[in-house]
């Protein structure tokens, strides 16, 4: 009996992804990420130049994204950490608020469940 079941819903069982689909994703979370920081990086040059743009932040940002991709981008950060390091350390801080504010943010509108205590009936 069993076996008429596995066959009947076999077709609805979630199948295990390949490593050839995980790197399908890698590779497309990869691209999306070098092209938002080129983005950045060209929207914050415009910026710099711009009044209504803010070009610093958006260089910045760009060159954040793109250090995980590229070694260029990733010692010129080394660089600037150590040039300017009272700068990071209020990038550091304004981080780690605004992933405080994001959790009291997450657990307002998404509480967690409490389980309510078994009924006991007399």
């Amino acid at each position: 009996m069993s076996s008429v079941f596995s066959r009947l819903f076999s077709p609805f069982r979630r199948q295990p992804r390949s490593p050839a689909s995980k790197r399908g994703k890698h590779l497309i979370k990869a691209v999306i990420v070098v092209v938002t920081g080129w983005l950045l990086i060209v929207a914050g040059v415009a910026g710099l130049v711009l009044p209504i743009i803010p070009g610093t932040i958006l260089v910045v940002v760009g060159v954040m994204l793109l250090s995980r991709h590229n070694s260029r981008a990733r010692r010129l950060l080394a660089a600037s950490r150590k040039r300017y390091p009272q700068v990071w350390r209020s990038i550091h801080s304004y981080r780690s608020r605004l992933k405080r504010f994001w959790m009291r943010l997450k657990e307002r509108f998404h509480p967690k469940r409490q389980t309510e205590p078994d009924r006991i009936t007399r």
